[in-house]
């Protein structure tokens, strides 16, 4: 089909609880055999993200998180393809509640007060893009040329998820273009 459409929701409950909650949804438009995009949006809202922090202690977030995905495809030709993706993924976890365990047993994790004043908040925003370009120069020889850029925010960069994706694509930690020629000699 030209057009297609998802969308989901699931809610679950984690191990320490609290809800989760996870909406996803996409687009696909494919016009014709040479072209197509896709468009997939993911978002998570959890109470209880557990993230170990060393002997034995816990902490629990409650977090937050954007991922969209973007996929473009060009056929220029039977013998040439045109490819561009981007994905990012944004994360806002707040500090909730702090567990122990005896690193030493197997039990079950102990509530306790905050251990200090500092605040574990985070945020991780990092994003991935790729342009990528095929010519098929005979059967079992290519030409690749492909170009990829990509970030990865500090973690105490709050913003709002429209500015952390927007300083994703500016503050870009890795830019490259490879190129890969793969030939074969003989019959």
């Amino acid at each position: 089909e030209p057009f297609a459409w998802n969308l989901g929701l699931n809610v679950s409950q984690d191990d320490l609880g609290p809800s989760q909650s996870e909406g996803t949804g996409g687009i696909t438009l494919r016009p014709n055999d040479r072209f197509s995009v896709d468009l997939q949006l993911r978002y998570e809202d959890r109470e209880a993200l557990l993230v170990h922090r060393g002997d034995g202690a816990y902490t629990s977030f409650e977090s937050h998180s954007w991922s969209p995905r973007l996929e473009v495809n060009y056929f220029i030709t039977a013998r040439q393809r045109l490819r561009f993706t981007t994905q990012w993924t944004g994360l806002k976890a707040f500090e909730d509640m702090f567990y122990q365990v005896n690193p030493d047993k197997r039990e079950r994790l102990h509530p306790v007060p905050n251990p200090d004043n500092e605040p574990d908040d985070f945020v991780i925003s990092r994003m991935t893009f790729q342009a990528r370009y095929r010519w098929e120069i005979a059967p079992l020889s290519d030409l690749f040329v492909v170009y990829t850029r990509g970030s990865n925010l500090p973690r105490d960069s709050f913003f709002t998820f429209q500015d952390l994706l927007e300083q994703s694509w500016n503050d870009r930690i890795v830019e490259q273009v490879a190129v890969m020629l793969r030939y074969r000699f003989g019959s």
